[in-house]
């Protein structure tokens, strides 16, 4: 107890071989009554016992201690029906579910930042595609396949082989229940992914677009990738339960990506430049409407609301603190939301006013914008995801610094850059693309020795190169890792997107309200043309007050200047002949000029109503 202080925990609850809490380390510190004392590997909740919990005056330690006891004594708990069992698997559990709601916000951050990045007559249209293909599509596609192409175990009988993909527990049949929690995280893992590209090709994607690129990712890309880097049995996951018989590529080495910036970020945004370039920018974007020539700018569009841009980073913020629960060592979990929290904070600030030295130097004019500094955030956000509990609190600053400068750098590359011009309204691809890349590298680069070993991960293996230069063989596994989600969600995302756009089924051009408004031109012209049959028929009835050149046939206006011309031509052949007169020739022809003069002007109104 002196040793302890007034700590609640002593510093030697952790188990030095399994790394959990050791409630029976813990609660021996606590225990008052030896006479009283039972079973110290049981414990118990007390539901309804009221002073029982403090009468034999133990400190609030102890009364935590008291919650956890007699667990396993099978005769107390059948005599007593205010004894509800409780293992801290069961605590755990709960935990990641919390985690795993946490992470669907990420989800419903991008309907917000779609809403508040596009225009607002699209944005009733956008938000409609996003929200009735992604989250449910998604959904749908990843229980009835995706999980089992990601988790599920392969034909093989050999368990920790390697193998390309998953077979079994489609639509959870066969499934284990203890499978439930895993199954609902990596639900929300993929409805965030699933969800990113969408927002690139708003404005002038076809709803069938937005439905079989959803239902393709969630079922198929996804999942491989999650297979490749998280299971157990993946080509490049560090995961894999090594064995004498097993096939090591990489001498027990893997990918290290802890939170998804490569499988849940990266996917979202490689598929989010290939749907974006292949579907073509919207009308007026990087090219004249007019003339079809390349503009030297791109054309700036309003954006809806910088409201909810804010609000979707910051739902995406606290989404990302999901993976905090996911661990049941509370050192690590601590760890993960210090280092989230000075990454996003870091690559917001970096993100801000690196823009704004840039335009200033560019035009001479320093400038502040939101976007930047929020879009920052949400590059640094993505950046720390892989890292997040093996490297420490400076290098997660350095992290986010870093994430900022590639936010703003990657901007200008995707948006101004005429050979690599993308319209990609919610800049998807510089934040989850570059950002998930820079993520896998840098935990090459920076995770710490300790830390790795704390998470599970063999230090001797597994090292940042700031810790040791000669460790190079760990990034070339990282970088191995981000080739293969480069390459494999190009190919399959162009695959699909060559193949909606033969059937014709790609982009939608009609802006939202066309179709009303050409109704309502149809309507009225229908009743003008009502009017003006009636009018017609009642033409006998009218007064005779009326303008008498309604009724005069049109004329022409070259016909009428011939007119001019011959009805002068007559004037002068009747009666006198104007050679005979000088003045009187003079006389006419100044007369003929100024009926020209005038025939001009009334031709120069006419054209100016």
């Amino acid at each position: 107890m002196e040793d302890g202080g007034d700590d609640l925990f002593l510093g030697n609850e952790i188990n030095a071989t399994t790394g959990l809490f050791d409630w029976d380390a813990y609660c021996g510190f606590f225990r008052r009554d030896d006479e009283n004392e039972t079973d110290t590997n049981t414990t118990e909740l007390l539901v309804g016992a009221g002073d029982g919990i403090n009468s034999n005056n133990n400190t609030e330690a102890a009364a935590i201690c008291a919650l956890f006891e007699r667990y396993n004594d099978d005769t107390q708990g059948d005599e007593d029906e205010n004894v509800v069992r409780i293992t801290l698997d069961d605590v755990t559990i709960l935990f990641q579910l919390v985690g795993g709601i946490l992470l669907l916000w990420m989800a419903a951050s991008y309907p917000m930042r779609l809403a508040g990045n596009c225009r607002t007559v699209y944005a009733k249209d956008s938000l409609t595609k996003s929200l009735a293909a992604a989250p449910f599509t998604a959904m749908a596609a990843f229980y009835f396949f995706g999980y089992a192409f990601a988790f599920g175990p392969a034909i093989s009988s050999k368990t920790h082989r390697r193998n390309f993909v998953g077979v079994h527990y489609r639509g959870l049949n066969g499934a284990p229940d203890d499978i439930h929690t895993m199954f609902f995280i990596q639900t929300a893992y993929c409805l965030a992914s699933t969800g990113i590209w969408t927002g690139a090709v708003a404005e002038r994607g076809h709803m069938a677009l937005f439905f079989y690129g959803t239902l393709f990712l969630a079922a198929w890309v996804y999942p491989v990738v999650a297979h490749t880097l998280w299971s157990t049995n993946g080509l490049l996951s560090a995961y894999l339960m090594t064995s004498s018989e097993d096939y090591d590529l990489y001498h027990d080495m893997g990918v290290i990506d802890l939170h998804g910036s490569g499988v849940v970020h990266m996917t979202g945004g490689v598929a989010a430049f290939l749907a974006a370039k292949i579907l073509k920018p919207r009308t007026g974007r990087f090219h004249d409407p007019e003339t079809g020539k390349k503009l030297d700018r791109p054309t700036k569009y309003a954006a809806h609301s910088v409201g909810l841009q804010a609000l979707g980073t910051f739902l995406f913020w606290m989404g990302s603190y999901g993976a905090v629960f996911l661990y049941d060592n509370a050192h690590v979990a601590a760890l993960v939301a210090v280092n989230t929290t000075l990454a996003a904070g870091m690559a917001g600030f970096v993100g801000l006013f690196a823009d704004s030295f840039l335009s200033s130097a560019l035009t001479g004019l320093p400038e502040y914008h939101l976007l930047f500094a929020l879009h920052g955030a949400e590059t640094g956000l993505v950046s720390i995801a892989a890292g997040a509990a093996i490297v420490e609190p400076w290098a997660a600053a350095a992290i986010g610094a870093i994430a900022g400068l590639i936010y703003v750098g990657s901007h200008r590359l995707v948006e101004e850059l005429k050979f690599f011009r993308v319209d990609d309204i919610v800049n998807a691809v510089p934040v989850h693309g570059y950002g998930g890349m820079w993520g896998l590298v840098s935990v090459a680069i920076f995770a710490q020795e300790s830390l790795l070993e704390q998470a599970g991960f063999p230090s001797d293996v597994f090292v940042g190169l700031v810790y040791g230069l000669s460790n190079l063989k760990f990034l070339l596994v990282q970088l191995a890792g981000l080739g293969f989600i480069l390459g494999w969600v190009s190919i399959n995302m162009a695959f699909l997107c060559f193949v909606l756009r033969f059937l014709g089924i790609i982009r939608d051009d009609i802006v939202p309200g066309d179709e009303d408004k050409e109704e309502d031109e149809e309507v009225k012209d229908g009743e003008e043309n009502d009017e003006t049959s009636s009018n017609d028929g009642n033409n006998d009835d009218e007064d005779h007050d009326a303008d008498p050149t309604e009724n005069e046939p049109y004329v022409d206006d070259d016909d009428e200047e011939e007119m001019v011309d011959d009805s002068s031509a007559n004037y002068l052949s009747d009666d006198l002949d104007p050679d005979d007169d000088v003045e009187l020739q003079e006389a006419l022809h100044k007369r003929n000029e100024k009926f020209s003069n005038s025939t001009k002007e009334t031709e120069g109104l006419n054209q100016f109503l």
